[in-house]
């Protein structure tokens, strides 16, 4: 299930404060918006793009491509390990934990990123809760 927000006035309104309160820099545009928590270490972007239905679509991204080249240097000692494995039915073991490493990168990065959009829908609806009150 995608997290989305309404685009209205309020909302805008809360994603400002989210900025002004120091919880998030960034900027946000009528069709975007594109944060980062202010949290040391974080190595994640929110960015919410505008749907068909008037709505942003709220989506987590990698702020440095650190990660995304440890993931491109992982597949390619899986590639050489399985290449080896099959050619010189050796180096079996390379081939394992070069996968499980690939594995483990994966999975990390997609639990962080649920966890940084989870993190910023709690303080978009705490903010909105105190607005209400």
């Amino acid at each position: 299930m995608k997290e989305t927000i309404p685009k209205n006035e309020k909302s805008l309104h809360i994603l400002n404060k989210l900025i002004q309160n120091g919880h998030y820099n960034g900027y946000i545009e009528l069709e975007k918006f594109e944060l980062t928590r202010n949290y040391f270490p974080n190595n994640y972007f929110i960015i919410g793009t505008l749907n068909a239905d008037r709505k942003f679509e709220i989506k987590s991204y990698l702020k440095i491509r650190k990660i995304l080249k440890d993931k491109f240097l992982a597949l390619i000692g899986i590639a050489l390990s399985l290449f080896s494995f099959i050619h010189l039915k050796s180096y079996w073991l390379v081939l394992i934990i070069s996968a499980l490493l690939l594995l483990l990168i994966y999975f990390i990065t997609k639990i962080k990123k649920k966890k940084e959009i989870k993190i910023f829908t709690t303080k978009f609806l705490d903010i909105y809760k105190m607005e209400c009150d």
